[in-house]
């Protein structure tokens, strides 16, 4: 559910619901050494209901899907810190049927951002591109057309069929 107030007010947040109540989740704790951004895909830890930050190469099978933003969420460190999800605490991971914005990688060109458009993954890093060449295709996801800039940085509303 995008608000669009001329050039005021972002459309897009990235890591919330574009469509209020079209989004299902699920629980989870992250483990490892290293936080997550909301509307960052986290990957299978060893333990049911552990997830755990994408920092290496990874494959289809390991990733478990994106972080949903929360709202009650703080920043850590005012003004310098950003809003994140820390090893040992709780967040909500996106289940099939859900709207979502996310960050795009450096490397998604804006016009390949169409509706039902696959989603790719690039391995070494877990980010989202609009590349295809030696990235994986995210099964299920693609993107809606709705595509916005913030800064330099390509927000993009994704479907999670």
């Amino acid at each position: 559910m995008g608000l669009i107030l001329k050039d005021k007010i972002p459309m897009f947040i990235v890591g919330f619901p574009t469509v209020s109540d079209k989004y299902n989740i699920t629980g989870g704790v992250l483990t490892g050494e290293t936080p997550v951004k909301f509307g960052d895909l986290v990957k299978f830890s060893t333990e049911k209901g552990y997830y755990e930050a994408i920092t290496g190469a990874v494959t289809l099978a390991d990733i478990a899907g994106f972080v949903l933003g929360t709202n009650v969420k703080l920043n850590e460190l005012w003004p310098e810190g950003q809003v994140q999800v820390n090893p040992g605490e709780a967040f909500n991971l996106v289940l099939p049927n859900s709207y979502l914005a996310i960050e795009l990688d450096t490397t998604a060109v804006e016009t390949n951002v169409k509706a039902n458009a696959q989603v790719y993954v690039i391995p070494a890093t877990g980010k989202c591109t609009t590349v295809s060449a030696s990235n994986l295709a995210l099964p299920g996801v693609v993107f809606t057309g709705m595509v916005e800039k913030h800064g330099e940085t390509l927000v993009a509303e994704i479907l999670v069929k």
